[in-house]
């Protein structure tokens, strides 16, 4: 999540560190109000980024490269770039403008056509509600240190469980995103950085935020746990992969404790895990929410490969992935996991994540293994980011928060607040919910009635109704009706293309935020051996 900021010019400064411990500032007579510093380029936020996609620094179109966060969660920096002219420079994240109003605002937000009447109704709606009463409860374990973060990580939890379901039952763990960590009960004090949360401050219970998706599921018979991260996005700024291998190692450091309580290790359960029924370790479903999604994407390729370094979890791996969720995710590493299948949400009005780049946990497993996986995308229309979370959304949630869409300078049908396609947030918990029930129901179940809502073949859950839900889909073995390369011959209006190359791309610069499937991989803004068709259409 991050919260909405005032369009402000941005101060940059440029700090030279000199043989002494002073800094010297040289000014740079072309750029009123810009200061250089040895070549280095800093950016402050007027208020703390504590959203998932990452700050990058452009210039004349290009990407200068990803700028590195400090403690405060504002002062952003880019060393050893030619910055060129600096006037030019602009501060994105997800492909939205930070630092000043976005000049193709107006011409990227005109009028879309009108939604298109709902789907057919599916075979099966896994929003359904089961007929398993549930009980909720929740665990506090001893914090734990993760490498490369300066300060211990928190090990809680909340779990929903089916009462009195007979058998070991699957086990689904939810992992939130990066939001603020700490807040203040009284509304005031400013943000907070740093962790533990300063005196007068309560972590955000931002792992609270999934408990209808986790009733939903649990009355349908699985044991349901989400986990809390906001030690990991109050110091994720201290590494260079944005957390994901942390959240990699708090999502198996929980695993490692269920495993032991599925075994012998039952009678030193938490009261809430003893309560429940027996987690079934080798049917297990990982959903994520933002960089969440990344993190627990981290935690299946972690869990086929350990990691051969100290990832701050060593044990065995005692547990089965069967599928992963993600909710508007993040994948700044671009390292789908192409053996576990997946599904992933994109919601359309996302505005922190908006270049919807989780569309790679599709695109790059093309070619990669032996293609048997499911890999769905489920486009949501009139969903923004936030809301999924109930912990995010404003007049529910305890701490402050946001509708991170962020209007444009025209009237936007699909995602203004008060528009008729635009979903509620109530909507946009059921739609979600029903989505990563129809996952859980195809992965840990093998409901093949379930695939038709994943797999593009164009038919809908009515629970999830009013939003419109466009589905697609590669791997479970289906035959592509073409994969491009060098060697494509094409005719007509199409072009061929690389998909992602600073030189022959189909979409170049900021333009390349108008299509998830051109997102390049964090800080190289050239990648080889993709490529694309562009087509015109003559009609819709």
């Amino acid at each position: 999540m991050r919260k909405l900021l005032p369009l402000l010019l941005a101060v940059f400064t440029v700090i030279v560190l000199g043989p002494t411990a002073q800094a010297r500032t040289v000014e740079t007579p072309s750029a009123a109000g810009w200061r250089v510093v040895d070549g280095q380029v800093v950016w402050t936020s007027p208020t703390p980024l504590t959203g998932d996609a990452p700050v990058e620094f452009w210039s004349g179109g290009k990407l200068l490269g990803r700028a590195g966060p400090s403690r405060d969660h504002r002062t952003f920096s880019l060393p050893g770039k030619a910055i060129g002219d600096p006037s030019k420079i602009e501060v994105r994240a997800g492909g939205q403008r930070l630092d000043a109003p976005d000049p193709k605002a107006k011409a990227d937000s005109q009028s879309p056509a009108a939604l298109p009447p709902l789907l057919p109704k599916g075979s099966v709606d896994p929003g359904t509600p089961g007929h398993y009463q549930t009980i909720t409860g929740e665990y506090t374990l001893d914090p734990v240190p993760l490498p490369g973060l300066n300060g211990s990580t928190e090990m809680q939890a909340v779990v929903v469980a089916p009462k009195n379901a007979p058998g070991n039952r699957p086990l689904v763990l939810f992992l939130h995103g990066r939001h603020q960590a700490c807040y203040s009960p009284t509304g005031g004090g400013g943000d907070p950085v740093g962790w533990p949360c300063p005196p007068g401050f309560l972590p955000v219970p931002s792992y609270r935020g999934y408990l209808q998706t986790q009733q939903l599921l649990a009355s349908q018979g699985y044991v349901t746990v989400s986990i809390s991260a906001d030690a990991i996005n109050a110091l994720d700024y201290q590494v260079t992969d944005g957390g994901a291998q942390a959240r990699s190692s708090l999502v198996r450091l929980h695993l490692g404790h269920w495993a032991d309580w599925a075994g012998s290790g039952r009678a030193s359960a938490p009261q809430i895990v003893k309560d429940a029924p027996v987690a079934d370790m080798s049917n297990v479903l990982l959903v994520g929410h933002s960089r969440g999604g990344e993190g627990v994407n981290q935690a299946a390729l972690d869990s086929l490969a350990p990691p051969p370094f100290d990832s701050g979890y060593s044990g065995p791996v005692r547990w089965t992935i069967r599928g992963n969720v993600f909710i508007a995710p993040t994948i700044f590493g671009q390292n789908p996991t192409p053996d576990v299948p997946s599904v992933t949400l994109l919601p359309a009005c996302d505005g922190d994540v908006s270049d919807l780049q989780g569309q790679q946990y599709i695109d790059s497993t093309r070619g990669v293994s032996k293609g048997k996986a499911l890999h769905s995308a489920l486009y949501i229309a009139g969903a923004d980011h936030n809301f999924f979370n109930y912990e995010w959304t404003p007049g529910v949630s305890v701490a402050p928060s946001v509708d991170d869409y962020r209007p444009g300078t025209t009237p936007n049908p699909l995602c203004d607040t008060g528009q008729p396609a635009r979903l509620t947030a109530p909507q946009q918990r059921a739609g979600g919910a029903t989505y990563v029930a129809a996952a859980a129901h195809l992965f840990l179940d093998h409901d093949l009635r379930v695939q038709p809502l994943l797999d593009g073949t164009g038919v809908r859950a009515p629970s999830a109704d009013p939003a419109r839900v466009l589905s697609a889909a590669l791997g479970a073995e289906r035959t592509p009706v073409v994969i491009p390369d060098g060697t494509t011959k094409i005719s007509g209006s199409a072009k061929l293309c690389d998909e992602i190359d600073a030189a022959s791309a189909c979409l170049t610069g900021t333009t390349r935020f108008k299509s998830p499937h051109a997102v390049a991989m964090n800080s190289s803004p050239t990648e080889a051996g993709r490529s694309a068709i562009d087509v015109r259409w003559s009609s819709a």
